[in-house]
């Protein structure tokens, strides 16, 4: 295999970064310690916290993607060194697709009291005239539902938003050859 080119990043299988390698995970150098690879990667990363100081990519808990925008127009622009994307999401009610809640009835009389685990169904035949009780309405005069009939569902709990993982590590070559501008 070539020597590795400064900058260059490899996934590495070992629990250690190999001598003129480090990991990835965007810790500060000093630029005049590592000038080729400060001349390669600058501070597309991150700038230090010091003058002359610069960060390395972090790909702890990122996966990386090649930068730029794709041949499709629907498709947005990828900066090099950016970062988007989380672990969790809570879904607000704006988030959620479209959808309806119908309500479930039985075309049968009524046999409890109790709405709990029950149906609207149709009324039972009362009074003198075994007439029965009036449940629906006619389209043209509906009024909104009471907030108490059908209610909001769910914790509005963070739910993990991660894709299935192989956690490995990738290191950065700071000492190899110095990749020549085409």
């Amino acid at each position: 295999m070539a020597d590795p080119f400064v900058g260059e990043i490899r996934m590495f299988a070992g629990n250690f970064a190999p001598q003129d390698w480090f990991f990835c995970q965007g810790q500060e150098l000093n630029g005049a310690n590592y000038n080729q690879l400060y001349s390669v990667i600058g501070t597309i990363y991150g700038a230090g916290t010091s003058p002359n100081t610069f960060k390395l990519p972090n790909l702890q808990g990122n996966v990386p993607m090649h930068q730029g925008t794709g041949a499709n127009p629907s498709l947005t622009p990828r900066p090099i060194g950016s970062t988007a994307g989380t672990e969790t999401v809570t879904l607000s009610a704006v988030e959620m697709p479209l959808h309806n809640h119908i309500p479930q009835a039985k075309a049968i009389p009524g046999n409890t009291t109790s709405p709990n685990n029950a149906l609207w169904s149709q009324s039972p035949k009362v009074g003198p005239s075994q007439s029965q009780i009036n449940l629906y309405a006619v389209p043209n005069s509906t009024v909104p539902m009471d907030l108490l009939m059908v209610q909001n569902t769910g914790g509005g709990q963070p739910h993990n938003n991660m894709q299935p993982y192989l956690a490995l590590s990738f290191i950065i070559c700071y000492s190899g050859e110095y990749p020549i501008r085409s």
